[in-house]
Formats: C-alpha cells, structure tokens, sequence
C-alpha cells in the first residue's frame, strides 16, 4: 500500500528539508571552524625523556592506642605530636561508650566515634579526644570492668 502526499502539502516537506540542509551547512562551517583552531595550536615537546614516578610511603609502623572512656576528656591529645608521629591512616576499633574526636586541630568539629570508622591516606599530625565520664560496666558476682575506645594508628618511617 502506497502513500501519496497531496500537492497541496509538498511545500510543508521541501521547508523540512531545507532547515535541514541549512543546519547541516551551519555545522559543517562550525565544525571547519574548531578543526582550523585546533590546527592552530602548537603542542610543546615534552622535557626530557623519562617520567617522573611519584610513590608514597606506605605504612610500615602501627600502634594501638587504648582509652579509658570511664575518665572525663576534652580536646585531649591522644600524643601524636609528642611521639613525633604523623600517621597516613586511622581506624577506631573499639567504642563501649561515646566519645568524639578531632584531627588536626581543637578547632575542627568533633566527629562521633564509631567502630570502623576509618581515615587512610591523610596527614594526622594529631587526634582530640573528648568524652563524657562513662559509668563503668557491673560484673555479675561483683566488681566493675572500664569501658575503652581502641584507635589503630599506622604510619610510614
């Protein structure tokens, strides 16, 4: 089955071809243009000859610091600095109660400590400690147990 167009409406499908055509004209100019400019451009030979291969330290020392979260904290460092330390990661392991910490610097906003919670690939000059005084564990039989947060510092020599 064949479809004829009327007469009547050919003028409407030669307009359609004609925009077509002469946005096609438009972008072949324009895309002329961008070729020309990039001709243009004077690509700079590289200075000598191999590359220049940066590696990063890894982390070959690690220590595990241990909190009594039963003793009030605020902004306490944890001894980075002190130790001469500056660890390129951090992982809290252990959280009984809540306590914050800060890096870098008192000024910074406090960060909820949470197991797993994790920093690698950073500077840490030094770590704040804050917390509220927890109310020590009961042991059934009698006596009590401390609660502790437990952070893993690494570090490259």
């Amino acid at each position: 089955m064949s479809y004829q167009i009327p007469r009547e409406h050919w003028y409407q499908i030669i307009d359609v071809f004609t925009r077509i055509d002469e946005l096609l004209e438009t972008l072949i100019k324009q895309n002329n243009e961008i070729i020309n400019l990039l001709r243009s451009i004077q690509v700079q030979p590289s200075i000598g000859g191999e590359p220049i291969i940066v590696r990063r330290k890894r982390a070959n020392t690690y220590k595990v610091y241990v909190l009594d979260l039963t003793t009030a904290r605020s902004d306490e460092p944890l001894g980075l600095m002190e130790e001469g330390i500056t660890a390129s990661s951090m992982t809290i392991l252990r959280v009984d109660a809540p306590f914050q910490i800060k890096i870098n610097s008192r000024s910074h906003e406090g960060i909820d400590a949470s197991v797993g919670a994790s920093w690698t690939d950073w500077e840490i000059h030094e770590v704040y400690i804050s917390n509220d005084a927890a109310d020590p564990l009961y042991v059934p039989g009698g006596g009590t147990k401390n609660k502790y947060g437990v952070i893993y510092i690494e570090w490259g020599d």
